[in-house]
């Protein structure tokens, strides 16, 4: 199982998606504030791009830190459960989570952790791993959350499993 290298290829992939960095960094004035507007500037082309995604997207499975500055969006995401298959670890199913974190100031406006969660969970669908291949949903349930956030979890596995 190559673990570390399916988290690197997640964060690579959402690292580099202009969608989902856009819904991450811009908060809506309004219900008709889209951040998927062309007229907003592509998080990708900024100068502090890295310094937004490394504030955005974290490897660690808490939520430290989202009550020191001002409000924002944020995913989680690392290894869970491994499963052997047979007393073997080289042929196991290994999930792993991806939680995401929305505060209220964005939520209340254009429901931001729907928003957030569906666009993950059709990404992780259809994307092809180049370590690992496909990955399966397993599961997703709210999640507690610091005060004026909500938090959505979603579970995914990938090894040796019949589709």
């Amino acid at each position: 199982m190559k673990m570390r290298a399916l988290l690197q290829e997640v964060y690579k992939s959402f690292s580099t998606d202009e969608e989902l960095l856009r819904l991450l960094y811009y908060k809506p004035e309004s219900m008709s504030d889209n951040p998927l507007s062309p007229t907003k500037d592509d998080v990708l082309d900024m100068n502090e791009k890295w310094d937004i995604i490394e504030d955005r997207i974290r490897f660690s499975p808490t939520a430290d830190g989202l009550l020191d500055d001002d409000p924002i969006c944020r995913i989680l995401f690392y290894q869970s459960p491994r499963n052997a298959l047979k007393g073997n670890y080289a042929s196991s199913i290994q999930s792993f989570n991806i939680d995401v974190f929305v505060h209220r100031e964005f939520n209340d406006v254009d429901m931001r952790l729907a928003w957030i969660t569906d666009h993950i969970g059709t990404k992780m669908s259809n994307y092809y791993f180049q370590n690992i291949g496909t990955v399966r949903f397993v599961y997703g349930d709210n999640l507690g959350a610091p005060e004026g956030y909500f938090g959505y979890t979603t579970t995914f596995e990938y090894g040796d499993f019949q589709w």
